[in-house]
């Protein structure tokens, strides 16, 4: 009786047809149970949203903001300032793009823990070695990029980096183009837009979009594969560390070394001897780091498993075979890499996402922009 009674807690399965006498049963009577097809019942169906994606429509402000500042720039207002003013007002204008747009998004969705939405959160000191490598990998990659640039001297925007030992108030220059800068661009383009897109796309379609939006709100279409590239390397720590604040450190320095670094580089590029010897050596570090950095990354995703098994544990030590305590799991402070959307058909979102009307236009004004 006992054992009939946990199977009435069961409950009785919607497809159970009853039970069919079995074709080669002999007399005793053997019975069979039969279910309907799970074809027939179980079916996929695929979802998809209708209306416009409201991240993008942040995005949308931000980009208009950022179209009037480069139309303003062009037109020489800034160039008549006085520096340090230029540097304030240069902030400013960072805070109105970017950080205004995206704490008002913050507020009209409803978010309790903004901070967390802009993705400002501890990330485990165990992704240290990564974040390192990425940094040398993103200057490395950049700095090959804007070598191409220059010795291939490709047209469009002659938008430059400030040269730090050309100002006069290098503390000041160092915050308006270095640090503030990076600050703003990752809590708006990795805290919010790559979070946002993320969550219903897949961490894919985060990274590749963010990526693309990072490139066409700077509105420079010299350095197009300069910011792709970046954005690319910048989002994929952000999906790893799952913070916004390894994005923001690789940021400023990176930053840095385009003001001190760029203008040599630029003029080494337009040497006629020796020129393309530095590009190699540069190719061969940037495929070195980029070895070094899978290889590091191929442990991070070996410990994290190890301990997601071990996070629920009572006890949440190893014992090798010589019965020594190797090390406690790790606080990795986020999700499992996950890459694909949880309810499927991503190639689906991805394609819904790139196409939206919000990036063709953004794209249509970025060319007629650098025209």
């Amino acid at each position: 009786m006992a054992v009939n009674k946990k199977f009435e807690k069961l409950g009785v399965n919607s497809n159970y047809k009853g039970e069919l006498p079995h074709e080669n049963a002999p007399a005793v009577g053997r019975k069979v149970y039969s279910f309907k097809p799970a074809k027939s019942v179980q079916k996929r169906l695929k979802i998809y949203e209708v209306g416009l994606i409201p991240v993008y429509i942040m995005f949308i402000v931000s980009f208009v903001l950022a179209l009037f500042n480069k139309i303003i720039t062009n037109e020489g207002v800034y160039s008549s300032l006085d520096e340090n003013i230029f540097f304030i007002l240069r902030c400013a204008v960072y805070l109105v793009i970017f950080i205004v747009p995206a704490l008002v998004y913050c507020k009209i969705s409803g978010s309790e823990k903004t901070l967390s939405l802009c993705g400002i959160k501890p990330f485990s000191r165990y992704y240290s070695g990564y974040i390192l490598l990425n940094v040398l990998l993103l200057i490395l990659i950049i700095a090959a990029e804007k070598f191409a640039i220059a010795y291939f001297d490709i047209s469009g925007s002659t938008s430059e980096t400030i040269n730090l030992f050309a100002t006069q108030n290098k503390l000041a220059a160092i915050v308006a183009h270095a640090i503030f800068p990076a600050i703003c661009e990752e809590i708006y383009i990795r805290g919010v837009i790559q979070t946002e897109i993320s969550k219903k796309a897949g961490g894919f379609t985060g990274i590749i979009l963010s990526a693309i939006l990072f490139t066409l709100i700077h509105l420079d279409a010299k350095y197009f594969i300069v910011y792709l590239t970046s954005g690319i390397i910048l989002a994929s720590v952000m999906h790893i560390t799952g913070s916004v604040i390894p994005c923001i450190l690789m940021h400023i320095f990176n930053n840095l070394f385009a003001m001190s670094f760029s203008s040599h580089l630029t003029f080494i590029a337009s040497e006629r001897a020796g020129n393309m010897f530095v590009f190699i050596i540069l190719m061969i570090l940037v495929f070195i780091i980029s070895l070094f950095t899978i290889k590091v990354l191929e442990k991070i995703c070996i410990k994290k498993a190890v301990s997601v098994e071990l996070i629920n544990a009572e006890h949440a030590k190893i014992k090798s075979e010589n019965n020594h305590d190797i090390k406690e799991s790790v606080n990795f402070y986020s999700s499992p890499f996950k890459l694909l959307s949880d309810t499927g058909y991503t190639l689906h979102k991805f394609l819904r996402f790139l196409f939206s009307p919000a990036i063709i236009i953004a794209l249509i004004i970025f060319i007629f922009a650098n025209i």
